[in-house]
């Protein structure tokens, strides 16, 4: 009798310690692991995005940006019908996303979307922590809505963002002193 209520709480607690590693299995694989950190495309800096206008051609935003991290395929539509979520075929539009940058798993960095239909670019627009910062429309290009953070997560031509320039300068100002 003692053995048996020894063995339903060892099974029992088996049982939990499995539940819970499956827990933090899910977690890490669905959240943590997929974008772990930021990450940028290379040619990715303020001059060569100011540079992009809308109908540039899809082989000209490679010349100046790079190849980007990676693509994705959207579908957009202007009949949605609220109710039954239905679109007319021949009202849908396919895009392309080119994406040169992607925050991390903390919205370390700036997610940069350049969109594309037909091999010509319709739409920049960049993000950081769900909070848009830059947008390049046909209606008005090179909308930097917050400079604070165009500032700090898009790099210069050198690669320097505000963070590394404030580092740089107490660095210099450490020199200068001794």
């Amino acid at each position: 009798m003692y053995l048996v209520k020894v063995l339903r709480k060892i099974i029992l607690c088996l049982l939990k310690t499995i539940f819970l590693i499956a827990i933090l299995f899910f977690i890490y694989y669905q959240y943590i692991n997929l974008y772990p950190n930021s990450s940028t495309a290379s040619n990715v800096n303020k001059k060569n995005i100011l540079s992009l206008k809308v109908g540039m051609h899809e082989n000209e935003i490679k010349q100046i940006m790079g190849e980007p991290l990676e693509y994705k395929l959207e579908v957009l539509s202007k009949s949605d019908d609220l109710y039954t979520g239905v679109s007319l075929p021949e009202d849908l539009y396919f895009y392309k996303n080119l994406i040169y940058g992607r925050n991390g798993t903390f919205d370390s960095g700036a997610s940069i979307y350049v969109r594309v239909q037909n091999e010509k670019l319709t739409d920049v627009f960049i993000e950081v922590n769900d909070v848009g910062i830059y947008s390049c429309t046909d209606k008005e290009c090179q909308k930097v809505f917050h400079k604070l953070y165009f500032d700090c997560y898009i790099p210069d031509e050198k690669g320097n963002t505000c963070a590394l320039n404030k580092k740089l300068k107490i660095l210099k100002d450490n020199i200068t002193k001794i």
